[in-house]
């Protein structure tokens, strides 16, 4: 009884513990004892009862001691498997934890190839089979599920899948990728253990499929342009300056094979002329990443020079830095527009004479030298008329544009007063302003206004600047004409503003090439060639002039153009300035 009750103490309280709390108690009775010794009557009883209580305390130290010795390795061991479990528990919930939270999906198989665990997201991206994806189910089972329920596309047979994934899986080949039958694309990559475990990881790439399958499709368009575009293009490595590709075009004008071109440099096929011009292209390119109208002349292998136009560009295929050069024949193109505009030319010299003849014909119709005619005749008459004209109109602008560009246009320069042929010209073309109810004006002269042009030249520029400004404008609106002299610039600038609605934001830089007519919101149907503000400033350029827009600030638009003044060494400079020269 005093054995398992000193153990039990141990056991609560721990041998020393319980050494200390029995010594304690049997010295108060030994001090007890002894003061009851010395003050009470029967004092021979005591030294027996002192015995007695020291017996007990005597034994009880050793007891304890022995009960220390007998029990600590067994508390030890068992705190030991506490804290070993304690940090196993652990341990499992933090590799659950990462199995859950793999971004992708996780199975382990077991030396068997059966199931030991998975992830949820494993069970997600194989929901068809989901039911079948239990501890202990062997991968052959899974195969065949698959193939089965057909959750991957194109397993064919179950028996066959199940064959084929199997031998894929012992052979240890590259990831596999499969097309699920919701369309998504999985990537299915499996490691082997050195216990014959296999790990299994699966990976969701079906943006990055859609992404390559993209590239792939935008990457074949390009070179099916590339190889059948018309224009000269090449493809040369950034770093050796060796050609990758070249299309037929480029073949074809250059008069090579491909094998000739393709890993070899431009320096090594001989068609720079000048081998320091090919390094000036490349330093373009490399600091700037493009180059635009970079003109070189090429030997190719019969001998023949031709000049080029190149530009190109920075691009990056298969991973590395290429240039993409675009080459155009400069004789070609000139051989073209030559063709070009001498078959204008013609058409418009054979369609001219003959429109010549009807208008005469229609205006001493209408003017009444074949006799009365009916009012609803006429009417009829005067649009024939007012449509021959245009026409006529059109032939001689298209003629003027092609003797100007092919320069063949003769331009009989003398020293001509600016004012006078500006108020002739507003005489000659007052009748066109009345047919849509616009006054010509001359608000500004300037004494001493004398340059050096062709007058005939001078009386077209004005024409065509009058014309434009009386359709554009307002009925019964102004067209001012004002004539300045810039001392100080060397020039006399002539000015025509109309009212008119102005000239649209998209159409200010474009409004001097061939062609061009701005949209107007104005409700009358206005006809033109668009040639009219072209041919005034190829005339304008050809006389060493200057023609351009001013900015309105209101509605309206300005156009004038600038030529040098005959007398500007003889007079001092003034203060006067162009507004947008």
């Amino acid at each position: 009884m005093l054995l398992d009750a000193l153990t039990s103490l141990v056991r609560r309280y721990g041998p020393f513990r319980s050494a200390l709390a029995v010594t304690v108690i049997g010295v108060a009775v030994s001090a007890i004892i002894t003061a009851l010794t010395l003050v009470a009557p029967g004092r021979d009883l005591f030294p027996g009862l002192y015995l007695a209580t020291l017996t007990p305390l005597a034994l009880a130290l050793p007891v304890i001691y022995l009960t220390h010795l007998a029990f600590e390795p067994a508390d030890r061991l068992q705190q030991a498997l506490r804290i070993s479990e304690s940090e196993a528990h652990k341990a499992q919930a933090m590799l659950r934890d990462a199995i859950e939270g793999f971004p992708g999906g996780f199975v382990l198989f077991d030396a068997d190839d059966r199931l030991v665990l998975c992830n949820q997201q494993h069970r997600d991206m194989y929901a068809g089979i989901a039911d079948l994806i239990v501890p202990g189910i062997s991968f052959a089972e899974l195969a065949h599920a698959v193939a089965e329920r057909n959750v991957v596309r194109g397993t064919g047979l179950p028996e066959k899948y199940a064959e084929e994934r199997l031998l894929h899986r012992q052979q240890r080949s590259p990831p596999l990728e499969q097309q699920m039958t919701d369309g998504r694309w999985i990537l299915v990559n499996e490691q082997g253990t050195e216990n014959g475990q296999t790990v299994v990881v699966r990976t969701d790439i079906t943006q990055f499929k859609r992404a390559s399958d993209a590239l792939r499709e935008s990457e074949e368009r390009f070179f099916r342009v590339f190889q059948s575009s018309p224009t000269m293009i090449c493809i040369i490595d950034a770093k050796s300056h060796r050609f990758s590709d070249v299309n037929e075009s480029w073949l074809k004008v250059f008069g090579f094979e491909r094998d000739e071109v393709i890993g070899r440099t431009s320096i090594e096929t001989g068609l720079w002329t000048d081998p320091h011009q090919h390094q000036i292209l490349l330093d373009i390119l490399r600091d700037e990443g493009r180059v635009s109208g970079f003109v070189q002349q090429s030997r190719i292998p019969n001998g023949q020079l031709i000049d080029c136009i190149i530009s190109g560009e920075t691009l990056e295929l298969d991973g590395r830095p290429h240039y993409l050069f675009v080459t155009e024949d400069v004789f070609e193109r000139k051989r073209v527009d030559r063709l070009k505009n001498e078959f204008i030319a013609t058409v418009s010299h054979e369609i001219r004479t003959p429109l010549t003849s009807i208008s005469g014909s229609l205006s001493l119709l209408t003017g009444g030298a074949g006799g009365e005619i009916p009012e609803s005749s006429q009417r009829l008459l005067t649009i024939a008329e007012t449509n021959s004209d245009r026409l006529v109109r059109l032939g001689n602008d298209i003629l003027d544009l092609e003797k100007i560009e092919s320069g063949e246009m003769m331009f009989r320069n003398q020293t001509v007063e600016l004012n006078t042929v500006a108020e002739r010209a507003l005489k000659i073309n007052q009748a066109y302003g009345d047919q849509y109810g616009v006054r010509f004006k001359l608000t500004h002269q300037e004494c001493g206004a004398m340059v050096n042009a062709d007058r005939d030249r001078l009386d077209q520029v004005f024409s065509n600047l009058l014309s434009n400004a009386a359709k554009f404008s307002p009925r019964d609106g102004d067209v001012e004409v004002e004539v300045t002299v810039s001392r100080h610039n060397g020039m006399i600038r002539t000015t025509v503003t109309d009212h008119g609605p102005g000239i649209p934001e998209e159409f200010r830089d474009c409004i001097f090439e061939k062609f061009t007519q701005a949209d107007t919101s104005d409700a009358r149907h206005i006809k033109g060639t668009g040639l009219g503000l072209n041919i005034v400033k190829q005339i304008v350029e050809q006389t060493d002039g200057i023609v351009g827009r001013e900015p309105n600030s209101s509605k309206g638009t300005t156009f004038y153009f600038d030529l040098p003044d005959s007398h500007a060494r003889n007079h001092p400079a003034d203060e006067y300035t162009p507004k947008d020269a």
